[in-house]
């Protein structure tokens, strides 16, 4: 495993040299569009249907639509990947972890202490398990700083959330759950003996993603079946350009044999 970046977790005078770490892998199996014949990946490329050529990323720019269709050009240092500099961690207060929905959650990330970082990350650890808070933080890790949340993970480990901002939230979901029904004694009582006949404690291995493992399954049958191609690795550009050296080398020791 290997670390995204260096970062420092911050708060007050105190400052932690960290190596942030991806958490989570990705559920889904990577496949990947190909050409049947000769299965060679397919490319794609930016095009611009005014101009009707390809586009140069250097010739790309952002721009935001207005409700009336219009787009205003945003200058590019708006949204560059800030640099090392910029991806501190500054942790703005501690909270119960309760008091924060799990609806705003986003990505995980290990925080590893870093060379000089290691007794002051044993002791923000400990201290926050044993009072039981976390920390909301403010994170920089692509373009724009982000709500987060660090906390102890197994008494072992901090783990960083990043979370959505509050805002976010499309609120009118709320109203959805508003029902002009009632239940009786007998429907709740009911469903509360359901649930607690269901009530266990919460394994991880009881939950795998069975999905992504019948997909491996037949990746795997699929390659003892099938004569696995490797796809051609010349760019068909190139090996049009090769054909007419050959062709024109041809060509000369042809004309200089007579």
């Amino acid at each position: 495993m290997h670390a995204m970046f260096r970062s420092v977790l911050g708060f007050g005078l105190v400052s932690i040299p960290v190596e942030v770490y991806k958490a989570l892998d990705d559920e889904k199996v990577a496949l990947h569009f190909v050409h049947r014949p000769c299965h060679t990946r397919i490319r794609y490329q930016k095009y611009c249907p005014l101009c009707e050529r390809s586009v140069e990323p250097e010739a790309i720019g952002r721009a935001a639509q207005l409700a009336d269709g219009r787009l205003i050009m945003i200058d590019q240092d708006a949204s560059k990947t800030p640099d090392k500099s910029e991806r501190h961690i500054s942790i703005n207060g501690f909270h119960a972890l309760a008091e924060i929905d799990p609806i705003l959650y986003r990505a995980a990330y290990w925080l590893k202490p870093a060379a000089g970082g290691a007794k002051a990350y044993r002791l923000l650890l400990e201290t926050m398990a044993r009072q039981q808070l976390v920390a909301v933080a403010t994170v920089t890790l692509s373009s724009a700083p982000s709500l987060a949340v660090v906390r102890s993970m197994a008494d072992s480990v901090l783990l960083l959330h990043l979370l959505y901002y509050p805002e976010s939230v499309r609120r009118e979901g709320l109203e959805f759950g508003r029902l002009s029904v009632e239940t009786s004694p007998q429907e709740k009582s009911l469903a509360e003996a359901l649930v607690q006949h269901m009530r266990s404690p919460f394994d991880p291995r009881s939950y795998p993603n069975q999905q992504k493992r019948a997909l491996l399954q037949k990746i795997d049958a699929l390659s003892k079946e099938q004569t696995v191609t490797q796809p051609e690795s010349i760019p068909p550009g190139l090996r049009d350009l090769m054909e007419k050296l050959k062709s024109s080398l041809e060509s000369k020791d042809a004309s200089t044999a007579f």
